[in-house]
Formats: C-alpha cells, sequence, structure tokens
C-alpha cells in the first residue's frame, strides 16, 4: 500500500515535533520574556558593534544594528537558534531515513517485506520533511504566544518572523536531504554521519571566513557553496524572502533524494 511507509514513520517520530519545536517555542518566549524596555536591544547592538565581524557572522549577523529593534532583537536570538537547531536535526533525521536501520541490521528485514527500496527513502523523506516543518512552525507559536510576555509599547511584526520562520526550511532540507545522500552512498553509518557532520561545521566555518575576505578573492567565492550563507535569517526579517535561494536550494534538496534513491537501490545492503 502506498503511504504506509510514510504513515508509520510518522507514527513513531512525529514526538520529535514536540521535543525540538517545543524546545525552541520555550526558548523564543524566554528571550521575549525579558524584552520589557525597547533599550534592551538597543543596548545588546552597541554591545555587538564591539564584535570583529567575523564574530557577528559566526551568530548570522552582517550588522550590529540589524538587532536595535524588536523584530531583529527577536529574529536573532529566535531564528539563530532555530536555524542551528534544525541543522542538528536535519543530520539525525538524515541518518534515520536508512543508515541507522542498516547498522543495526534492521534493513534486511524490512526488505524482506514487499516494499520497495525507493518507497523506503521517498516516504520516509517526506514524513521527515513534514516534521521539519512542523518544528519551524511551531517555533513561530512560541513567537505568538512570546508577544503577550512583552509591554504593549513595544510592537513586534508577527509576519516578519513568520516569514523568518518559513526561511528555516529550505536550508535545513537541504542539509537533510544532503545526509541522505551520504547514507545512501556509504553502508557504515559511522561514514555517513562524518561525512554529513563534515558538511555542517565546514559549511559552517566556511560561510564565517567568506565574510571576512574580500568580495574578489577566493575564499569569498568559495562562501557562494555554503548552504549556511542561503539561511538569512536577518534578511529575511529586514528584506522579505530571498526567492531564488529557496528555490535553489529546494531544488537542490529534491536533487539530492532523487540521487540517494538510485544509489540506494543499487548498492548491496550492510
Amino acid at each position: 500500500m502506498v503511504g504506509i511507509t510514510f504513515i508509520e514513520q510518522l507514527k513513531h517520530s512525529w514526538r520529535q515535533i514536540l521535543y525540538w519545536g517545543g524546545g525552541l517555542a520555550l526558548l523564543v518566549m524566554f528571550v521575549m520574556s525579558i524584552m520589557q524596555d525597547v533599550a534592551v536591544p538597543q543596548q545588546y547592538a552597541e554591545m555587538l558593534e564591539q564584535f570583529p565581524p567575523a564574530m557577528l557572522n559566526a551568530y548570522g549577523l552582517s550588522d550590529a544594528a540589524a538587532i536595535a529593534t524588536p523584530d531583529g532583537f527577536v529574529s536573532f536570538a529566535a531564528l539563530t537558534y532555530g536555524t542551528i537547531a534544525l541543522a542538528i536535526f536535519a543530520v539525525v533525521a538524515g541518518l534515520s531515513v536508512t543508515a541507522n536501520d542498516e547498522d543495526a541490521g534492521i534493513m534486511n528485514v524490512l526488505l524482506a517485506l514487499p516494499i520497495p527500496r525507493w518507497r523506503i527513502i521517498v516516504e520516509r523523506t517526506a514524513a521527515y520533511a513534514l516534521i521539519m516543518v512542523a518544528i519551524a512552525m511551531l517555533e513561530f507559536v512560541g513567537m505568538f504566544f512570546g508577544t503577550f510576555l512583552i509591554p504593549d509599547d513595544i510592537t513586534i511584526d508577527l509576519s516578519k518572523l513568520f516569514l523568518g520562520s518559513l526561511n528555516l526550511i529550505p536550508g535545513s532540507l537541504t542539509l537533510f536531504a544532503a545526509t541522505i545522500f551520504f547514507a545512501s552512498i556509504f553502508s557504515r553509518k559511522i561514514i555517513a554521519t562524518g561525512s554529513a557532520t563534515a558538511l555542517v561545521l565546514g559549511s559552517y566555518i566556511l560561510n564565517i571566513l567568506a565574510e571576512v575576505v574580500t568580495e574578489d578573492s577566493f575564499g569569498y567565492f568559495l562562501g557562494r557553496f555554503s548552504v549556511w550563507k542561503y539561511f538569512g535569517t536577518q534578511s529575511v526579517v529586514l528584506n522579505g524572502l530571498n526567492y531564488t535561494n529557496i528555490i535553489g536550494l529546494l531544488l537542490l534538496a529534491i536533487g539530492l533524494v532523487a540521487i540517494s534513491t538510485i544509489a540506494f537501490e543499487r548498492r548491496d545492503i550492510a
């Protein structure tokens, strides 16, 4: 029956929405609860202005003045941690598609059932993708309820924060798809895990370094290949969604899943 693997995966993993999304929502509400005065964001911005550009970029900021407003402060505190959390979850979920079962010896039993290999990857991927969307939206729910914890004279534009929450999804799905790709070509879980972790950390470091070199340097060019460059949590709140980045990341994720499906069907199971 088509969709049974999708449904079973959701039944098994839906609680992760509460664990990850609920944790982010509580963190957002805590951040918003300490913003009891419009001067709080301005004080944080003045403090961060003393930091070097590389350190600012490590926090997802290109300009410390961007967090001087309530919207900027909440997006900096909430969406930055949301990006990191979803990147970690992307690797964890990607390994759960095939690598965990293969490492535990369960995949051979699963494949003995009349279930094509491609359905295992496609339907499990769809289930976890839905979970990642739900996590991002649950973080926004935390932002919504957080508005009740701040004084009435502080205005928060929830539409901008909603767009910022949506923007977490494409980059996370790309890292998720990349992890699935590594797990589909490497039969050993430790190699797949190391490759995915190296991609996340390497891409993060590359993005930091690319922002502190000149635009005509080779390092800046390499920075274009960093997934973190296209999360753009700060720019989304300030300037709106970048649809070119979103479409590019989603197409890359779909392409990686397609290649993963073909590779997994053709190789032997460990």
